[in-house]
């Protein structure tokens, strides 16, 4: 079988050979202890053999043994190195310019630095979370901020809290994704899955937060939170709803209860504002084939019928029950849209299913089934076939 293509457009090549040379030169400029050639000898071509993550190590590593200082000494030189910080409120240059064509580091550039940090600071958590406090304005540090939540964790809390009042939307949010207990490409924070109680306190002054890129970050915090304890998730959603509030939290909230909507829990989604249990009647129930070969497109279409007296608000769904490898069975909820039926409307629906392999879904040939699902509620089931051909 042929050698997948390379993705051009990865995240690993914001650290190619250019990248990299215009980082070491950029160190150069501003610290005067740091070897350039050693370290461009250290990382040059071995960087571009790795993956994302694997490189950043790289650079970071490189850096610490080419800057031969104590770290509070090491990181207080780095901080010259880096460019303008982002857009304090607002604004399209989030970071600073993204590759780091400007004065100074900012964006991908600053990842090593603040990787640095975590790897090599943990001994000294006031200069490490100085520095990080200046990095995350260029760039993001909420994976390095995750050690020293383990490791000096109410001295790290108590300086999270002091961002979360910072007029600056990068230290607000850094203080809030530094603290999500399953962050993606992180870290897991087991004391805060165990007990969330220490991140709710933290980021509840953000529930109305004006600005989209710390709200997006409230919201995905929550439904980490959601994953080990529902409940305690629907009591914040409850206090937060039942508070004087705007356009602001009703975002965060929408983002915070997603998953619960998603598993139908009744409570998230009547907080949404969805009629629950609806107030309907299914006809006209239908599939487009009764049997589906590998890439072909199965439909699902059927009429929805209010027999309710007040005007609904109803969100449709639909879930794949499919065949895995060595007989078992799963499962798949896709979700569909919001729609308002009024009194005694009739409303058709149509669902339409790519049934071609993706890189997070495999099909097997067997039995499967569209299930209608409305309002977290399932019903009717429609079975069809799937062949693969040989």
């Amino acid at each position: 079988m042929p050698e997948p293509a390379e993705n051009p457009a990865a995240f690993k090549h914001a650290y190619d050979e250019a990248a990299v040379r215009r980082i070491a030169a950029t160190l150069a400029a501003h610290v005067e202890a740091f070897d350039a050639d050693r370290f461009l000898a250290a990382v040059l071509p071995a960087v571009l053999e790795l993956e994302l993550k694997a490189r950043v190590d790289l650079l970071a590593e490189a850096l610490h043994a080419h800057l031969p200082l104590p770290f509070p000494e090491a990181v207080a030189a780095l901080l010259p190195a880096l460019g303008p910080p982002g857009a304090p409120s607002g604004g399209d240059d989030l970071w600073g310019p993204s590759d780091n064509g400007g004065p100074g580091l900012t964006s991908f550039g600053v990842w090593p630095l603040t990787r640095f940090v975590a790897l090599h600071g943990l001994d000294h958590p006031g200069a490490a979370l100085d520095a990080l406090e200046q990095m995350t304005r260029r760039s993001t540090a909420e994976f390095a901020l995750r050690p020293y939540l383990l490791k000096h964790r109410e001295f790290t809390l108590t300086r999270l809290r002091e961002w979360v009042k910072s007029p600056d939307q990068h230290l607000r949010r850094a203080a809030c994704e530094a603290t999500r207990p399953r962050l993606p490409w992180g870290m897991q924070l087991k004391p805060f899955i165990a007990d969330p109680e220490p991140v709710i306190a933290l980021i509840t002054p953000l529930r109305a937060d004006p600005e989209d890129y710390v709200q997006r970050s409230v919201g995905n915090n929550l439904n980490d939170i959601a994953k080990d304890h529902p409940q305690r998730l629907l009591g914040v959603a409850r206090a937060w709803s039942a508070e004087p509030h705007g356009v602001a939290t009703d975002k965060i909230l929408r983002r915070a209860l997603r998953s619960l909507v998603k598993e139908g829990v009744p409570e998230a989604l009547r907080l949404m504002g969805y009629t629950v249990p609806a107030q309907v009647r299914i006809e006209d129930a239908r599939l487009s084939r009764p049997t589906v070969t590998l890439g072909q497109t199965q439909e699902l279409s059927f009429v929805l019928v209010s027999t309710g007296t007040t005007p609904q608000e109803l969100l449709a769904d639909y879930v794949l029950h499919l065949s895995r490898a060595r007989g078992r069975v799963g499962e798949k909820v896709f979700k569909g849209r919001p729609l308002t039926l009024a009194p005694g409307e009739r409303k058709p629906v149509t669902f339409r299913l790519s049934m071609r392999s993706v890189t997070t879904r495999r099909y097997y040939a067997g039995p499967h089934a569209l299930q209608i699902q409305l309002c977290g509620e399932r019903g009717l089931r429609l079975p069809f076939d799937l062949e693969i051909p040989d």
